[in-house]
């Protein structure tokens, strides 16, 4: 069986197999940035921001580990379907997310907005081959 048909544990499908600690420094480092300022600038109940914060961390987090060679070579050895599924979803649940928990259409915006280059950077990056 070859490595790409095994199972994938959980850390290498949101940084890939063999990622650089610069990488990961980078990324934990952006995440919790925008996870901050994301609650920070929200007037909502403490179980919303909490949710916003991992929604927001995630976003950040996710945009570098998809720029990164590990998470680009990792992604680019799965199927399609995959590869498609990670963009639906992101495209599907993330802007409803942030509609619901987010009282302010500056962070609504901004939010949006790193979402879009997350998903640009995976697609670009992610269904090469």
């Amino acid at each position: 069986m070859s490595s790409a048909n095994q199972a994938a544990p959980v850390w290498a499908w949101l940084v890939g197999r063999h990622p650089k600690k610069r990488t990961l420094a980078i990324a934990g480092a952006g995440g919790l940035l925008l996870g901050i300022v994301a609650v920070a600038t929200n007037d909502v109940v403490w179980w919303a921001n909490v949710i916003l914060f991992a929604l927001a961390f995630d976003l950040a987090a996710g945009f570098v580990s998809n720029l990164s060679h590990s998470t680009r070579s990792f992604w680019s050895s799965q199927s399609f379907y995959l590869r498609a599924t990670y963009v639906v979803a992101h495209i599907s649940v993330y802007p409803l997310a942030i509609w619901i928990l987010v009282s302010s259409s500056v962070l609504g915006g901004l939010l949006t907005l790193v979402l879009a280059v997350k998903i640009l950077a995976f697609v670009s990056n992610g269904f090469r081959r």
